[in-house]
């Protein structure tokens, strides 16, 4: 808890260790991890991913949490859907609007597989295997490659119609995302790597916690204990009588 709320919590603040605690429990890492792991791992990608791009740490949080249900049961990894948020920040998206669009995207891929990879080219079963085997990112990623590659910038158009004028600025961040794809898989190595890690939490409160801030916060908490614990009363007590 304490490395968490020092790495995370000049961005955001108390909700740092309630919002990576609730993250862990709904993306069930916990009994594959131990809640240590779980916490660390997380949280390392995190700070990765807000200290090593233009994201922000509550943009992710805000994207990740309106599509955690979404992305655990199409198997998105926490690494990739923390990376999508932070990619998806870096390109100037609304955390909202980016999810929404994204939820619609992941379950159109499961449903209209064959129409969007007629669209754009791709061989039949292709993306349908990639979700079979696990790799719903890795179909996600090729769908924005062909996208831009081909520069059909409609081929999602069809998934997002009937939603009127809503539908046309989930299409517009759908498009973005294609057009920046290679960042997209930037910050997916980024927090597969960190995640695996999970060192960068770690390593973060070290360095602060050796700073001369740090060390002198950690010099006026004991200061303040002394006048709650009964034995540092008194010998506050007794320094003010020898004064």
């Amino acid at each position: 808890a304490d490395k968490i709320n020092v790495a995370l919590g000049e961005e955001l603040g108390e909700e740092a260790l309630p919002a990576l605690s609730k993250m862990v429990e709904v993306m069930g890492l916990i009994p594959k991890m131990g809640i240590e792991k779980a916490m660390d791992a997380t949280g390392s990608a995190m700070f990765k991913l807000s200290t090593t791009s233009t994201a922000t740490s509550n943009d992710i949080v805000e994207f990740s949490k309106r599509l955690t249900g979404v992305a655990r049961t199409a198997g998105i990894t926490t690494d990739q859907l923390l990376a999508l948020g932070s990619a998806s920040s870096s390109m100037m998206l609304m955390p909202e609007v980016a999810s929404t669009a994204f939820g619609k995207f992941i379950t159109a891929l499961q449903k209209n597989h064959n129409l969007i990879a007629k669209e754009l080219g791709i061989p039949d079963e292709t993306i349908k295997n990639l979700y079979a085997s696990g790799h719903a990112m890795d179909a996600m990623v090729l769908v924005f490659e062909k996208m831009r590659d081909k520069g059909n910038m409609n081929a999602l158009g069809s998934i997002f119609k009937d939603l009127g004028s809503d539908g046309q600025r989930l299409v517009t961040a759908m498009v973005t995302m294609a057009k920046n794809v290679d960042m997209l898989k930037d910050h997916l190595y980024e927090s597969e790597e960190a995640f695996r890690e999970a060192t960068a939490v770690t390593n973060e409160y070290e360095m602060q916690q050796q700073s001369a801030i740090g060390i002198l916060e950690r010099a006026n908490n004991l200061w303040e204990k002394a006048f709650v614990n009964p034995d540092g009363v008194d010998a506050v007590k007794g320094m003010a009588e020898w004064w």
